[in-house]
């Protein structure tokens, strides 16, 4: 009887021994589940906030042109706005006339030139835009001949000025980079624009490298139009790598940093001209 009690103890202990390394094991298996969820959610979480400073950023590129647009439509219906309060007015003189005409002539063609804003270099701009209208720069030596004044080089330089937009408007009536010398002239308006180039566009690029940030956007849409759908139609966050994901992290940060420098340099280019 004896033997069979000891026996029948040690099955017991067994059977508990046994239930107790099948609970460790589930709480163990439960225990790394979560884990795996917590850092998987803690992944995804990471992402979305990489993916809503990206899509701050393009939002906020979008906006920019979309400014740019409307000011460019408005500059132009302001232009045709003169063009028809000269048609549908009684002229106050024979010079409103005369350089009515050649403003019908040339009205069409400003109002396809893209306002300057410093998308490139001052000489290339208005080296264009001065072709485009040579068409009619015998009408204008032709009036001014008969009657000084009627297409002279102050008529010139405010037919340019009207083509100014983003930070080149309004065109000052002194210089300030080059000793306020009155900008009355297509070449005092030319030295303006040049100076002007200079400090606003010339500095920024030096810290914000436009190819730099065109590759970044590049990249950024590439990397999202890569990722698959899975099966339930949203996307998978899954596919970049992990080294993908730390470069694009390290652009990103690269990236803000440059945004902000010209932001902080401006208001002491801003100061220096006060002075």
């Amino acid at each position: 009887m004896s033997g069979n009690g000891t026996a029948r103890e040690r099955d017991n202990a067994q059977g508990e021994r046994d239930l107790t390394m099948l609970a460790y094991n589930n709480e163990r298996q439960e225990s790394r589940r979560w884990m795996f969820s917590y850092q998987d959610k803690d992944k995804r979480v990471q992402e979305l906030l990489r993916e809503k400073f990206a899509k701050q950023l393009l939002y906020q590129r979008d906006t920019n042109r979309l400014q740019q647009n409307i000011r460019q439509l408005q500059t132009n219906a302001q232009n045709q706005g003169q063009i028809l309060a000269l048609q549908n007015n009684p002229l106050g003189n024979i010079a409103d006339a005369k350089h009515l005409s050649v403003l019908n002539l040339i009205a069409p063609i400003l109002a396809k030139n893209k306002l300057y804003i410093g998308q490139e270099h001052p000489d290339d701009y208005l080296d264009r835009l001065i072709q485009s209208i040579s068409f009619v720069q015998g009408h204008m030596t032709v009036l001014e001949n008969v009657n000084a004044g009627d297409f002279d080089d102050a008529v010139k330089c405010n037919i340019y000025k009207a083509q100014m937009g983003g930070k080149y408007l309004p065109v000052p009536a002194q210089d300030p980079y080059n000793g306020n010398a009155n900008i009355n002239t297509p070449a005092t308006l030319r030295t303006w624009m040049r100076s002007k180039y200079q400090c606003e566009t010339v500095g920024v690029a030096d810290a914000v490298a436009p190819a730099g940030i065109d590759a970044f956007f590049t990249q950024l849409k590439d990397m999202w139009l890569e990722r698959a759908p899975n099966l339930n139609g949203g996307q998978n966050y899954q596919s970049n790598s992990s080294a993908e994901i730390d470069k694009l992290n390290s652009k990103i940060a690269s990236l803000e940093a440059q945004l902000v420098q010209p932001i902080q340099a401006q208001p002491q280019n801003n100061d220096a001209l006060e002075k």
